[in-house]
């Protein structure tokens, strides 16, 4: 045993010194491979710059030739103007100087021109001569504020040509006369020079400004690319990146590049850039590569000798740690043999870790377990893991089984989870029986299993409800469609007797205005629960006027019915943050049920008041009360559940779609308030509704025929109660304020004009608005209706009634257009919107639109002149509208 030892040590030492021997070796290689090469990398940085030395060095020699003779010019041209020359003689000069400037330079580099006498001259005249600014250029400028010296300027386009150019100019300081040199820059360069490059090299010069004025490259790419790598180069440059002498860039191949510069007095800059094989290749011999190559095999074969056995155990270990990690997720393992009914304890819980031992019989690791089960599996915890089943589960090649259980803890029980785990490819008679804790795991399992079985009831009781829903819906609707059909069928037969006709007329428009209220809640009822919190729309508002004015809108019906109605505000603070619509709804339902559900001589009160103590104040409590016919208390269970009725024995026949309790009780909850009810059979009713509203400052004041228009109009808009519909709107019979008698003429004299596509809607309009006596024009489409009021005269059109929804042009955008005319009716004529979408949201648009008021359709004609006289008498102290 100590010889395998001995051996296997001195195996280990041996390959260790070899590895060590191929990795000095191979260290010594590399380390001579980068000396060499950074000796190669400085001896090249000293030639690059040397280079870009030369390259600037012939440039700045170009720049001397040019200020050599620009000086000659000038001095020239000086001479002349003090001899009296005129500006033809120097123009003349110009042109002689332009064709020697030519024979020196061996082609036509330069452009010369001058500044004589405030004037500026040319050897060829531009086309832009007269209005060229050249005062206002840098060259004149600098050479100006540096008189006697020769400047240089950087590259700019030519005003006049457009071309990339540069300037050289002087100034006289005995004449201030001013000689100047334009360069193009695809001149610039004609002459190479003559030291030459590196293979594959590039060359860059850029002025002071950073702007390339030459280069010669064979880089490939865009124009976009070569200029944004040269900026980048020009940006590390400037940065001091590029100094060090292994410094690089990549270029638009992804070579990389050394870079070496200069920068002249002027402050342009000489840039060369070699490719880095270019600078190694030639100088890393072959034989580099070759010890390279065969150092790095040696290395190789060492490593693979000695790491295979590390690699061996390395694996072993993470195996291991692999189990370990595992088994970390189980309080308990077990291996056992089910040919011999033993086990074997792996892994075991402290409360049975000293019963179980390291093996024993399983039969007796069964018992220990079945004490810690819950009594209520026992027998199936059993079954399951006996080994009789194991052997059945393994011969019908089931390998992986188990379930969940409670076990016993020292703190009580909790589930876990037991499986049963075999492998096949091992092919031995044993399986692993383990343990897990999955307590937390499985109560929020039954927990979501609860809120699936709770989400799936709740799913059905809505289905229910709504199949409910639509019953109610489908019988409420069929009943006055069913008048409708029958009636008119009737009066088809009866077409010669007018008596007749008349009454089956008649009944047919109370059938249809009591379908019109149904539809008109059904939308309610679902708009509301659609927008939940979004259905209430609080704002500054006049808390008393809102009561008091839904108050008023059924006196009429009450004095008819010979009833009393009362209204009554206890308030300190009279204006707080409501909705005011949603309030004027919720009073209009519970005023129009106590007035129908109470017989002649009855007493109805509608009170505002504020509260004042304790927990309450803050609030305002609206309370309606009746003597009416009462209800009684199996109905006060169910009265906010929509189409209940109550069936108890009254003196009146039940009306109504059923739906007005619940709109009131869903707006008051989206209000955050409560609403109580409190009714005996024979003696009354009372309903209060408390809300709990900010007191807030007085809203800002509005022209009164507005806020009176949008207010009852827009009551009516949000589509109130079929049960409010009949008293609360200005359309119902009972309003006799409102009521037309044959042969009265209201709009006599009134010119209007109707926009609507529809042509029934237009043919029923045309002949109500003639009956009472206006005179109509008509308009299929908003754009109609924009140019019929653009021709007709200032002042002849009185009313205009806009259809919300139309082709060509919606009633909203022309209502925009006509108030937006330069005339003096476009911002005062009445405009009042007619639309089929009764809710708060199309009130608001055509108030922005700059419309007066809201009727809803179908149009009651009678609610449209009651609107039409409240407009007209406010129309003195009105202002013009404006859309928003």
């Amino acid at each position: 045993m100590k010889k395998k030892t001995d051996r296997r040590r001195g195996l280990d030492l041996s390959a260790g010194l070899n590895l060590a021997v191929v990795a000095a070796f191979t260290a010594l290689v590399l380390w001579g491979i980068f000396l060499v090469r950074e000796k190669i990398l400085q001896n090249t940085q000293e030639m690059g710059t040397s280079l870009a030395e030369s390259y600037a060095a012939e440039e700045q020699s170009r720049i001397q030739v040019y200020g050599l003779l620009i000086r000659l010019g000038l001095s020239h041209m000086d001479k002349i103007a003090e001899d009296g020359g005129s500006r033809e003689e120097i123009q003349g000069w110009l042109a002689d100087y332009d064709r020697d400037l030519a024979e020196i330079l061996g082609v036509r580099v330069v452009d010369p021109y001058a500044v004589v006498d405030g004037e500026i001259l040319a050897a060829a005249p531009w086309g832009g001569d007269g209005d060229y600014a050249y005062e206002n250029t840098e060259w004149y400028q600098s050479a100006s504020a540096q008189a006697e010296n020769t400047i240089f300027t950087d590259a700019y386009q030519d005003v006049i040509t457009g071309r990339e150019m540069i300037t050289i100019a002087r100034e006289s300081g005995k004449t201030g006369n001013m000689l100047a040199f334009g360069v193009f820059l695809d001149n610039f360069y004609v002459h190479k020079n003559h030291a030459n490059l590196p293979e594959r090299s590039s060359f860059f010069l850029f002025d002071s400004s950073d702007h390339m004025i030459y280069s010669d490259t064979d880089l490939t790419g865009s124009e976009k690319e070569v200029e944004e790598y040269t900026s980048r180069l020009l940006s590390q440059i400037r940065e001091g990146e590029m100094e060090s002498f292994n410094a690089s860039i990549r270029d638009l191949d992804g070579k990389r590049r050394g870079v070496y510069y200069y920068e002249m007095d002027n402050g342009w800059i000489s840039v060369i850039t070699i490719p880095m094989d270019t600078i190694l290749q030639g100088e890393v011999d072959g034989i580099f590569l070759f010890l390279l190559g065969v150092c790095l095999l040696l290395l190789a074969v060492v490593l693979f000798t000695v790491f295979r056995a590390f690699l061996g155990r390395e694996r072993l270990r993470r195996v291991s740690d692999t189990l370990t990690i595992l088994g970390d997720s189980y309080y308990g393992i077990y291996r056992v043999n089910y040919a011999r009914g033993t086990y074997e304890t792996v892994k075991s819980p402290e409360d049975v870790a000293a019963r179980l031992g390291a093996e024993g019989d399983y039969q007796e690791l069964m018992k220990v377990m079945e004490e810690l089960v819950d009594e209520k599996t026992i027998r199936e915890f059993k079954e399951c893991f006996s080994l009789e089943n194991i052997r059945r589960l393994i011969g019908e090649k089931v390998y992986d089984f188990g379930g969940d259980y409670k076990r016993m803890f020292e703190d009580g029980y909790r589930w876990v989870n037991a499986r049963m785990i075999y492998s096949h490819s091992l092919g031995l008679d044993e399986v692993i029986l383990c343990f897990r804790e999955v307590d937390a795991e499985k109560q929020l399992q039954l927990k979501q299993q609860m809120l699936l079985e709770s989400s799936l009831e709740a799913a059905k009781k809505s289905a229910r409800d709504r199949s409910t829903f639509f019953s109610h819906v489908s019988h409420d609707m069929r009943t006055p469609l069913n008048a409708v059909i029958g009636l008119s069928d009737l009066a088809l037969e009866h077409e010669n007797d007018p008596g007749k006709m008349g009454e089956y007329l008649r009944k047919i428009r109370q059938a249809a205005k009591q379908l019109l209220s149904l539809i008109n809640d059904i939308l309610d009822i679902s708009r509301i629960e659609q927008r939940g919190e979004g259905a209430v729309e609080n704002r500054p508002s006049d808390l008393v006027r809102c009561v008091e004015e839904c108050g008023e809108m059924f006196v009429d019906q009450a004095r008819k019915e010979e009833k009393t109605l009362t209204v009554s505000c206890q308030v300190r603070s009279r204006v707080a943050n409501c909705d005011p619509f949603r309030i004027s709804q919720i009073i209009n339902n519970l005023v129009s049920n106590a007035l129908k559900y109470s017989g002649a001589g009855a007493s109805i009160s509608l009170t505002l008041r504020q509260l004042e103590h304790g927990a309450e104040e803050g609030k305002y409590q609206i309370v309606v009360e009746d003597t009416g016919f009462g209800m009684s208390e199996e109905f006060q269970k169910q009265i906010f559940q929509p189409f209940t009725r109550e069936t108890t024995f009254t003196p009146v026949t039940t009306v109504g779609t059923g739906l007005g309790m619940p709109i009131v009780k869903n707006l008051v909850q989206q209000m955050g308030g409560e609403i109580t009810v409190r009714s005996r059979l024979g003696e009354g009713s009372t309903f209060t509704v408390t809300l709990p509203l900010t007191p807030a400052d007085a809203p800002e004041e509005v022209t009164a025929g507005e806020e009176r228009a949008f207010g009852e109009t827009a009551a009516a808009g949000k589509s109130i109660s079929g049960e409010a519909a009949a008293a609360g709107r200005l359309s119902g019979e009972e309003r006799a304020g409102a009521e037309i008698t044959p042969g009265e003429h209201p709009l006599a004299g009134k010119r209007i004009l109707v926009a609507e596509d529809n042509e029934i809607n237009m043919e029923i309009a045309v002949e109500f608005l003639t009956m009472m006596g206006a005179e109509v024009m008509q308009a299929e489409n908003g754009q109609e209706a924009v140019e019929q009021f653009v021709r007709s005269a200032p002042g002849s059109v009185d009313v205009i009634l806009m259809d919300m929804q139309m082709p060509v042009m919606d009633g909203c955008e022309a209502s925009r257009r006509i108030r937006d005319m330069d005339r003096p009716d476009g911002r005062t004529v009445i405009i009042v919107a007619v639309t089929a979408n009764a809710f708060a949201e199309d009130v608001a648009r055509t108030r922005e639109a700059g419309m007066d008021g809201h009727l809803a359709k179908p149009i009651d004609f009678q609610a449209l002149v009651q609107l039409l006289r409240t407009l007209g008498e406010s129309e003195k102290g009105r202002q013009p509208r404006h859309p928003v």
